[in-house]
């Protein structure tokens, strides 16, 4: 595990500057004496990359043979020695048997074309020192993360934002469009940032910079390809080479021995292990949380089966509040920018368990947006339904469930909540209904909240852009699309990336691999989903490595019980952070709405559990990292 920084000088600077400034950047996010690593300095050029983790050792920048190239980089490349040796066959000699090495000769050997060999999850950056022009590459999903900022003076990146702003030169200003985003998907959409002229870099795409011209060209070089040679497979032929594909993409992820996996007892994470166990000569490692006081989040029986069904040396963890309460501050005081998935707790309590044992563990990531796993698809077949009924009857109707007390104490209340979410995105226009199905909040209570002026449409533009990027009259499609190019490199990659990175854990997904992922698009959609019936092919395909339990469980998310806990254990700190006082400081907010808010979930009447976990997360944040 790296990071990476970087600062280029358009018009040239001191050395002793670009020193201190590249020193002070690594320093403010690798603590002293924990990070290994070396910086290359000229007088354009300041770039360093560090090892924040107890797992791999190799940390200095490559330089190319002619010393007139080098290259920080921070990720894996799973198919490394395959290019490693198609360059020797060219005549390149290796000498530090590094990813990076590899991904320098690559580019030498391929220049831009060379992103197109690799398949990994990564960022990097070569500087040129005889052009004086960088090349920043970020993977085809968008595993690890990379900010930059430019003015006429400079541009400046890094993967970790708090790097960024130890330079003077960028201000502390709140984008207002990117918060009220964060309001509504409880992320903030790439490619903006929290703060005003720093941008992050989007998947599959690459970036380059020369210091004589100052502009920034970007450039996606990857996206989803719709293939012919697939177009006359039948469902046997279908699910044989997706076996094979997803064999292969494990194969190549399990490079040692010391690798676990994470087991939440769904789909699949147990594809995941059920092939590992398959692959490996000896029982792999599997690890699971679950919690002490609430079931209906917790996995862990059917987890278990999956772990006797594979012979895995299994490995549980109990939450309750107190542990939740324990991790809380860790966690928030991590988080770059505000980002408000719960299961962010979750997932650092299974990475810090799991690196206990194992560097490195496999995931189930990937897997719902692929083939259509989430419930939220079904809500094409349902809308058909709905929109027969006459608008006369679907007034009273939506009234009714509406005023319905919707809660996640048990399957009615959580019921209820998922029938208020469908009526109250219900659109005829299928990319409406997904972004309403997508937001957390509603522009409308978004509207009421904010003390600032603010425009959704640069994240509004993007979803449109992915959702009719497949040129298909398939909606469920557009939605898996629109999640894998969107919602998943926005929300469960930072949230994977952050917590494991956390823990020095370093995460490989399997779903996410290349191949699988051009193969699942170009798999018809009848054969993952007919009706309300999901994943049919996955679990057709690994059926044997799947146990009953499995196939006949319901979905469920990742999370945690916060809305009953900011009614009890949490209420203290919750009326804390949201405090008149601390909101009033922010200056953003309407207090009497987060007041009227608090009231109705405190009241039961509402399950506001998601509002005011982000507004809790943005108060945190503002309080204690940006002030």
């Amino acid at each position: 595990m790296y990071g990476i920084n970087g600062y280029i000088a358009f018009q040239g600077e001191s050395s002793s500057f670009l020193k201190k400034t590249i020193y002070e950047m690594k320093n403010k996010a690798y603590p002293v004496g924990r990070e290994k690593g070396t910086s290359y300095v000229d007088d354009n050029c300041a770039i360093n990359m560090a090892n924040y983790s107890t797992y791999g050792m190799e940390c200095s920048p490559v330089f190319s043979e002619d010393k007139s190239k080098i290259i920080i980089f921070n990720g894996e490349i799973y198919n490394s020695s395959l290019i490693k040796n198609e360059l020797e066959g060219k005549g390149h000699r290796f000498y530090t048997g590094t990813d990076m090495e590899v991904m320098l000769h690559a580019y030498e050997e391929y220049h831009e074309e060379c992103l197109n060999h690799l398949n990994g999850m990564f960022t990097f950056a070569i500087w040129n020192k005889i052009k004086k022009e960088l090349f920043i590459a970020k993977d085809h999903i968008g595993g690890k993360p990379l900010y930059y900022y430019k003015d006429d003076k400079s541009f400046i990146f890094a993967s970790e934002l708090k790097s960024l702003l130890v330079n003077k030169e960028i201000k502390r200003q709140i984008d207002y469009d990117a918060l009220a985003n964060y309001l509504r998907f409880y992320y903030i959409p790439e490619p903006r940032s929290i703060f005003k002229n720093v941008y992050k870099l989007l998947p599959g795409h690459f970036l380059k910079i020369n210091v004589k011209d100052h502009d920034i060209k970007i450039k996606k070089y990857w996206d989803v390809q719709k293939s012919n040679k697939y177009g006359n497979f039948n469902y046997e032929q279908t699910s044989h080479l997706l076996k094979e594909k997803m064999t292969n993409s494990i194969k190549q992820r399990l490079s040692t021995n010391k690798i676990g996996a994470f087991l939440s007892g769904g789909i699949d994470s147990s594809i995941v292990v059920g092939l590992m166990s398959q692959i490996s000569d000896k029982p792999i490692n599997t690890f699971t949380i679950g919690y002490k006081d609430n079931k209906l989040y917790d996995e862990s029986e059917v987890a278990k089966s999956v772990a006797i069904h594979n012979n895995t040396n299994h490995n549980e963890l109990f939450l309750d509040f107190t542990d939740i309460n324990n991790a809380t501050e860790d966690v928030l005081r991590n988080l770059a920018e505000p980002f408000a998935d719960s299961s962010a707790i979750p997932t650092y309590y299974v990475s810090k368990f799991t690196k206990q044992q194992v560097p490195i563990a496999l995931v189930g990531d990937g897997g719902d947006e692929l083939f259509a796993g989430y419930n939220k698809y079904t809500s094409v077949n349902y809308s058909k339904i709905y929109s027969k009924i006459p608008r006369l009857l679907q007034n009273p109707l939506e009234g009714f469930i509406n005023k319905l007390p919707s809660n996640s104490k048990n399957k009615i209340g959580s019921l209820i909540t998922k029938s208020q979410k469908f009526i109250n995105g219900f659109d005829d226009n299928p990319l409406n209904m997904h972004i309403k199905l997508m937001e957390s909040l509603s522009p409308d209570l978004i509207n009421n909240l904010a003390n600032f002026d603010f425009d959704l449409s640069y994240a509004d533009e993007k979803i449109e852009q992915y959702f009719n990027y497949l040129n298909t009259n398939q909606p469920v499609n557009q939605m898996m699309y629109t999640d894998v190019k969107f919602a998943l490199p926005n929300d469960m990659l930072v949230k994977v990336e952050r917590m494991t990175r956390l823990n020095s854990l370093l995460v490989r997904s399997p779903f996410l691999d290349k191949d699988v992922i051009d193969f699942a698009f170009n798999i018809p959609l009848k054969y993952k989903m007919r009706g309300n019936n999901r994943k049919i092919i996955l679990k057709d395909t690994f059926n044997e490595l799947l146990p009953n339990e499995v196939l006949n469980a319901p979905k469920k998310g990742f999370g945690i019980p916060i809305g009953e806990w900011f009614k009890k254990e949490l209420r203290p700190l919750l009326l804390d952070v949201l405090s008149e006082e601390n909101v009033k400081d922010t200056g953003l907010f309407n207090y009497s709405e987060i007041e009227r808010i608090l009231s109705s979930h405190f009241n039961e009447r509402d399950n506001n559990a998601n509002i005011l976990w982000t507004l809790f997360v943005f108060h945190y944040w503002y309080h204690n990292l940006f002030k």
